[in-house]
């Protein structure tokens, strides 16, 4: 049986996944409150085909055009999500918005290179 995408599985199950997250995200909070009141965090409003879009474009260094080849969509889709990204953040190029997603934990600086 093969495997989907992280992107396409965590969408399927996010009904199960999110609320588990945000209790985590409770539970997490409270015991740690002294720590996690000391940092400036906010939550935005940030899909998950846009992450996969910036994360494509960060980590292997593609063009809007060559991202779209991969997920096999149209390149507008894929400014589309770049430009949803930006809206949702306040940010105003890829790699800022890319580093605002790392901070707030919605994406990772791990490459997959080895």
């Amino acid at each position: 049986m093969g495997h989907l995408p992280f992107g396409q599985t965590v969408e399927e199950n996010k009904d199960i996944i999110f609320p588990l997250a945000d209790a985590v995200d409770r539970i997490l909070r409270t015991k740690f409150e002294r720590e996690i009141n000391n940092v400036k965090e906010r939550r935005f409003d940030v899909s998950i085909e846009t992450i996969e879009v910036i994360e494509l474009m960060v980590h292997k260094d593609l063009t809007e055009r060559e991202v779209a080849k991969i997920l096999g969509c149209h390149v507008q889709t894929v400014n589309r999500r770049v430009a949803a990204g930006k809206k949702a953040t306040g940010t105003h190029t890829v790699p800022a918005l890319w580093n605002l997603l790392v901070k707030v934990g919605l994406s990772s600086t791990y490459t997959g290179a080895t």
